[in-house]
C-alpha cells in the first residue's frame, strides 16, 4: 500500500514538472493570443473601419513580427529564457492595456498591434527551443508534438471564447487576456531540470578548456635538439642524426635532415550520398515553405476581413450577433487543424508525398468557394473543418522538413519557416484589403485567395521538378559506400603515402637511409 501511495504521489508530482507547465503555457498563452486577435479587429469593425483598415492591422504586426523572430531567438540564446519569456508577457500586457486606456481610438489599435510582436516574438522561439533542449534523449519530436497541440487548441478556443465573450463583454473582454498573461508568468518554469543545468555547465565547461588547448598545424619529422637560452632570446635548432631513446620514428618516415611532413590544410572532404530521405528532403522543404505562406496568409485574410464579406451576405446564423458566427468558424478550423497535427504526430505515411499536398489544398479551395457562396451558418461551420485539415497540415509538413533539414543548423531552417508564415500572415490580407477597398467588393479577399492558392499548386509542381533535377545531379557526384569500388583514405593517410612514394621511387631509399 505503501509503494502504491508512493507511486501515485510520484506520478501527480510529474505534472509540475517543466514540460507540463510549458504545455499549460502554451496553450494559455495561445488562447490569449488569439481572442486578442478575434476582439481587435471586430472592435475596428465597430469603429467603422473599412476592409483595408482591417487588413493593415495585420499588416502592421506580422511584418514587425518576421523581423523581430530571428532576433528575439538569439537574445533568448544569450540570456537566460525564462526571464525573457516573462518580459515578453509585460509586452502582451502593455499592448492590451492602451486599447483599454483609450477605447475610442483608432490610432491605439495600430499602436497595440506594434508592441504585441515583441512578445509573441520572443515567446515561439525561446519556448519551443527550451523545450527540445529539455526533451529526454529520443523524446524530442514526441515533445515538440505534444507542444504544438497544446497551443493549437488553445488557438481554437481563443477564437470561439473572444466572439462569445465579445458579444457580451464588449471591449471589456480584453482583461481576460491580461488575466490569463498574468497566470503564465506564474506557470511557466523558472529554470531548467537540473539534468540540463549539469549538462549546460559541462558544455561551458569543454567550451573553454578547448580555447585554451593548441592546435597542431605541422609535424617535423626531424629530430631537433633545442639549445636552452635566458628568456626572452630566440631558440636555435640543431638537425641531429641520433635518436633520443624516448622517441621512435618508423623507418618508413625517416628521411633527410631538412624533411618535414605539413597536414594538408584545405582538403576536401569525400561528399557520400545523402539518403533517400534526406535526398527527398532538399526539395521538400521548399514544398512545404510555399504551402504553409499560402495557406497561412490566407487564413490571415479570412480571419480579419471575413466578417465585412458575412455581414454583407447576411447570413443566416443561430448566435445572436456575427461576432459569435466568426468566433466559431473559426474554432472550427482550428480544431481541425489540431486533430490533423495529432494524427499526422503518430504516422509518417504523409511524409514526401505530394498527392497529400494536393489533397489538402483542394479541399482548402473547396472551403473558400463555399464561403462565397453559402449563407447557411452549418454548412460554413462544417467546411470550416474540412479548410482547417489543411492548416494543420501545411504546419505540420514545414515544421517536419525543416527540424530534419540540417543537423547543425535546426534553429536556422525554423526561423525561416517562421519568416515565411509571418511574412503570409502580412503581405497577402495587405493587398486583399487594398483591392476590396479599390474595388468596393468584400468578395474580392476570396478570389485572391483562391488564385493564391492555385498558384502554390503551380509552383510546387515547378519547385518539385526543378529540384529534383538540381538534387540529382548533385547527388550523383556523390561516393557510394555501398559500392564495391569505393574507397575512402583518410587526408593524412592519403598525403603521407604520396610522400613515402616520392621518396622511393625506386625501392632504394630505405637503403640508403640505414647506410647512413
Amino acid at each position: 500500500m505503501a509503494i502504491t501511495c508512493k507511486t501515485i504521489l510520484k506520478n501527480c508530482g510529474k505534472i509540475f514538472w517543466n514540460f507540463p507547465r510549458a504545455c499549460l503555457t502554451g496553450f494559455l498563452f495561445n488562447f490569449a493570443n488569439y481572442f486578442y486577435w478575434l476582439v481587435v479587429p471586430l472592435i475596428m469593425n465597430d469603429k467603422g473601419g473599412s476592409t483595408f483598415d482591417l487588413s493593415l492591422l495585420q499588416t502592421v504586426g506580422f511584418i514587425i513580427y518576421a523581423v523581430l523572430t530571428p532576433i528575439c531567438g538569439k537574445i533568448g540564446d544569450k540570456f537566460n529564457p525564462y526571464i525573457v519569456i516573462r518580459i515578453a508577457f509585460v509586452f502582451f500586457i502593455i499592448a492590451v492595456a492602451v486599447i483599454l486606456i483609450w477605447p475610442s481610438s483608432i490610432a491605439a489599435l495600430y499602436v497595440s498591434v506594434c508592441i504585441w510582436p515583441f512578445c509573441t516574438g520572443f515567446f515561439w522561439p525561446v519556448t519551443t527551443g527550451t523545450i527540445g533542449l529539455e526533451a529526454p534523449l529520443g523524446h524530442e519530436n514526441r515533445n515538440t508534438s505534444l507542444y504544438q497541440v497544446c497551443w493549437s487548441v488553445g488557438k481554437a478556443f481563443g477564437f470561439l471564447f473572444g466572439g462569445m465573450l465579445k458579444s457580451a463583454l464588449g471591449i471589456n473582454s480584453l482583461y481576460i487576456c491580461i488575466g490569463l498573461v498574468l497566470i503564465n508568468m506564474i506557470v511557466y518554469p523558472f529554470s531548467h531540470p537540473k539534468r540540463v543545468r549539469e549538462k549546460l555547465k559541462k558544455l561551458k565547461e569543454d567550451k573553454k578548456k578547448n580555447k585554451k588547448e593548441k592546435e597542431d598545424i605541422a609535424v617535423d619529422v626531424d629530430v631537433i635538439k633545442k639549445t636552452e637560452e635566458q628568456p626572452n632570446k630566440s631558440v636555435e635548432i640543431e638537425m641531429t642524426k641520433e635518436e633520443p631513446a624516448d622517441i621512435q620514428v618508423p623507418k618508413d618516415l625517416v628521411e633527410t635532415p631538412k624533411q618535414s611532413i605539413e597536414l594538408p590544410r584545405n582538403e576536401k572532404p569525400i561528399k557520400i550520398k545523402w539518403t533517400k530521405e534526406e535526398f527527398n528532403n532538399k526539395t521538400f522543404i521548399y514544398l512545404g515553405y510555399i504551402m504553409q505562406c499560402g495557406i497561412y496568409g490566407t487564413s490571415a485574410v479570412l480571419s480579419n476581413m471575413y466578417v465585412k464579406l458575412a455581414q454583407d451576405q447576411d447570413v443566416n446564423t443561430p448566435t445572436k450577433g456575427i461576432d459569435m458566427y466568426i468566433g466559431i468558424i473559426f474554432f472550427f478550423y482550428f480544431l481541425a487543424q489540431t486533430l490533423v497535427m495529432v494524427l499526422m504526430s503518430l504516422t509518417m505515411i504523409w511524409t514526401y508525398k505530394r498527392i497529400f499536398f494536393l489533397i489538402f489544398q483542394l479541399f482548402y479551395i473547396i472551403m473558400l468557394i463555399v464561403f462565397a457562396v453559402s449563407r447557411n451558418a452549418y454548412v460554413n461551420w462544417f467546411l470550416a473543418f474540412v479548410g482547417g485539415l489543411a492548416g494543420g497540415f501545411a504546419y505540420q509538413t514545414s515544421t517536419y522538413y525543416s527540424m530534419r533539414a540540417s543537423e547543425s543548423s535546426k534553429s536556422m531552417f525554423m526561423g525561416i519557416s517562421e519568416c515565411v508564415s509571418g511574412l503570409g500572415n502580412s503581405l497577402l490580407p495587405l493587398v486583399s484589403g487594398l483591392l476590396c477597398t479599390y474595388l468596393n467588393n468584400n468578395y474580392v479577399q476570396i478570389y485572391i485567395s483562391i488564385v493564391c492558392i492555385l498558384l502554390c499548386l503551380i509552383l510546387e509542381e515547378i519547385v518539385y521538378h526543378v529540384g529534383m533535377f538540381i538534387n540529382g545531379r548533385r547527388q550523383a557526384k556523390r561516393a557510394d559506400p555501398t559500392n564495391q569500388d569505393f574507397h575512402y583514405e583518410h587526408p593524412e593517410q592519403s598525403q603521407g603515402h604520396e610522400v613515402q612514394q616520392s621518396q622511393e621511387p625506386d625501392g632504394h631509399d630505405n637503403d640508403q637511409s640505414d647506410k647512413e
